[in-house]
């Protein structure tokens, strides 16, 4: 029977840089504790069994150096994870597509089991280090997936559409445009009906997320086979049992 003990020094000037590894449960016959700072410290370094190093932002080969001179003579390893970000101009190319990304700059998918190189707009797919940081196979993979999704769409003489769209009650509808800014696909434009500024639904751009459907004062704007009256009466039979 045998017990190990690590002590291990995190460095980083990101507040969740390390959140994973910080929150990770101790194995059998090993604990270990966390001892972290923005900057590299000579007197933490000194006591760590492992260093995690995060250096964008720093002089990678000059904290390096520090870091191999402070750290105790049984010291087994030293590990430098450099940060990746997305490339510059991904969130503004990915608003022009209608495409969901996070704060670092990298798309997202619609489904990470279900939907893996799948975007939240139908028709646009992902590959590779646009979406996170990857290896060579992964990528590779990934890249080969996505191409035969677009192929099933070629192959297709038609493309069906979801039937879970938006639908506009022009007798509701005043045109306040409220739906039209926050749709996140575009799929809503003005119309003049009768001298009247109304509403109206590009049905194959619609992905039926409901979005307009919360945002209308009015309540003019419904998604099909989910409408309000359909909910209540789901709810309504629910709370019969």
């Amino acid at each position: 029977m045998y017990h190990c003990h690590l002590q291990i020094y995190l460095i980083s000037r990101q507040p969740d840089g390390f959140a994973a590894i910080r929150d990770m449960a101790p194995m059998e016959f090993f604990t270990h504790t966390f001892f972290e700072s923005s900057e590299p410290q000579q007197a933490l370094a000194a006591r760590a069994d492992l260093i995690l190093a995060d250096l964008q932002g720093m002089d990678a080969a000059c904290e390096t150096k520090k870091l191999a001179a402070w750290k105790k003579p049984e010291a087994d390893l030293v590990v430098l994870a450099v940060g990746i970000e997305g490339a510059h101009g991904a969130g503004e190319l990915a608003e022009k597509l209608r495409i969901s990304y996070d704060k670092y700059g990298f798309f997202m998918e619609r489904h990470v089991k279900l939907a893996p190189v799948e975007t939240n707009t139908a028709g646009g797919y992902l590959a590779g280090v646009c979406q996170g940081a990857k290896d060579i196979p992964a990528s590779v993979a990934q890249g080969s997936a996505a191409a035969a999704k677009v192929l099933s769409l070629f192959s297709r003489d038609k493309l069906e559409n979801d039937p879970q769209i938006a639908q506009v009650d022009i007798k509701r509808c005043v045109g306040c445009g409220k739906c039209i800014d926050v749709c996140p696909y575009g799929a809503i434009k003005k119309i003049d009906f009768r001298g009247q500024p109304k509403a109206e639904v590009v049905e194959t751009v619609c992905q039926g997320c409901g979005v307009c459907n919360a945002t209308c004062p009015q309540g003019a704007i419904q998604v099909s086979h989910f409408t309000d009256n359909q909910i209540l009466a789901e709810v309504n039979a629910l709370c019969q049992f």
